[in-house]
């Protein structure tokens, strides 16, 4: 690859002013490759450069798609302390010298980038402290430029370089991966959607509150009208009837509900994930990464049903009395303690980090997941009611010493008012 000459120069400083004022964020210094990375007042940017003797190349990129095997070295150190942070205010070719460039920074800070070949050397110069790749030598003022007849775009060059460096097919297969990726995410989200749909209306033309509706009015099981007939049981009593429709409506226009509402929350996403680019769209993901869950290490073997909650906390649930005590033995300080209030009932430990905050969307998920989960035996009355749970962090929950069943003292609980 051929050096940079001075248009192709002059194109990338004015392309550097264009950003404005931007903070150098990341450093990366290897032997003769630098990377750094500015975050600007409307995008980021990638500043690449390769002090190859031969053919000294820098290169703008909007990311970085090949790795630098990152080296401890008294240049790099000199960047980590006194660039990183800095504020990018100017950029500027030095006519007088030819292929030299100086990046400007606040507080007196500079980078002077000398691309002749066999020439080559980064300059930094922070208040009085000076460091160089190499030897520093006195520039020369030439006499006259050469303006060259052949000017590559800065994207040409950035193609070039990576080429060069063996990233095209890389690079290329990451942006397919993340146009994939994307469409996929998108087709996803539209066929959930759709299912969706159909289950509202489904949920929607079921008939349960209309039927109980027109047994209160009649007081009767006879007369009514076919597509009501549909739910009553003639094997049953009058009012056993009355009761079941309107507790199958009720039900029903829950689910209604939470499907409404996750119908909702879907068409967000999407609206959001169709008005991202596919690079948007990775760096997004990057940063909503699952946390791995929690794995629960006991000495003795504890059965348990599990929950994995949207934020990478777990919830966990005892089968007996026994394994209620092993979960509250194995629980953190911090972690949460549920338990269903004035019942007898399967206790739950939210594991999380210390510190971690937990929505309270995700504990009322928590305390459903124990509700639908306890082996009480009045488990069969509570869903068609709406329960109180307890929550306390584990510090304020004591087991009661000598009691097999699991009985625990607890103070400063809050209660939690579910629906079942």
């Amino acid at each position: 690859m051929k050096a940079l000459n001075i248009l192709e120069l002059d194109s990338l400083v004015e392309a550097i002013e264009a950003f404005g004022e931007a903070e150098l964020q990341t450093a990366i210094v290897s032997d003769r490759d630098f990377a750094f990375r500015f975050h600007g007042a409307e995008k980021s940017f990638w500043l690449c450069l390769d002090m190859n003797p031969q053919a000294p190349v820098v290169v703008l990129l909007d990311y970085l798609p090949i790795k630098f095997a990152k080296k401890k070295s008294p240049l790099g150190l000199f960047v980590e302390a006194h660039f990183v942070g800095a504020s990018l205010t100017a950029a500027k070719r030095l006519p007088q010298f030819g292929r030299v460039l100086e990046l400007h920074f606040n507080e007196d800070k500079s980078m002077q980038l000398r691309l002749f070949p066999h020439g080559q050397n980064l300059i930094l110069n922070s208040s009085e402290k000076k460091i160089s790749l190499q030897r520093s030598a006195e520039l020369e003022e030439i006499d006259e430029e050469f303006e060259p007849t052949e000017v590559r775009s800065l994207a040409e060059v950035g193609r070039l370089w990576l080429e060069k460096r063996g990233a095209t097919s890389e690079r290329s297969e990451q942006k397919k991966s993340s146009v994939d990726t994307r469409v996929g995410a998108i087709k996803k989200l539209r066929k959930s959607l759709k299912k969706l749909e159909v289950e509202a209306e489904s949920k929607k033309q079921q008939p349960w509150r209309l039927a109980g509706q027109w047994l209160a009015s009649h007081q009767t099981l006879v007369g009514a009208p076919s597509e009501l007939t549909v739910c009553f049981d003639q094997e049953q009593s009058f009012s056993w009837n009355l009761e079941n429709c309107f507790a199958r409506a009720k039900k029903t226009e829950l689910k209604l509900q939470t499907i409404l509402e996750r119908k909702s929350e879907l068409e967000e996403q999407l609206t959001k994930i169709e008005g991202l680019t596919d690079e948007q769209y990775i760096e997004e993901q990057k940063g909503h990464q699952k946390p791995q869950s929690f794995k629960l290490q006991t000495k003795q073997p504890v059965k348990t049903r599990k929950l994995e909650l949207g934020s990478g906390a777990t919830v966990f649930v005892g089968k007996s009395a026994k394994d209620n005590l092993q979960l509250l033995r194995k629980a953190r300080a911090w972690d949460y303690w549920l338990h269903i209030k004035d019942v007898p009932s399967a206790h739950a430990i939210v594991f999380r980090n210390k510190g971690q905050q937990i929505s309270e969307s995700e504990l009322n998920q928590a305390a459903k997941f124990l509700l639908q989960t306890t082996k009480s035996s009045n488990q069969d009355s509570l869903i068609s009611q709406s329960a109180e749970v307890l929550l306390a962090e584990k510090r304020y929950v004591q087991p009661i010493k000598g009691d097999k069943h699991g009985r625990v003292t607890h103070r400063n609980a809050k209660t939690l008012n579910i629906k079942v």
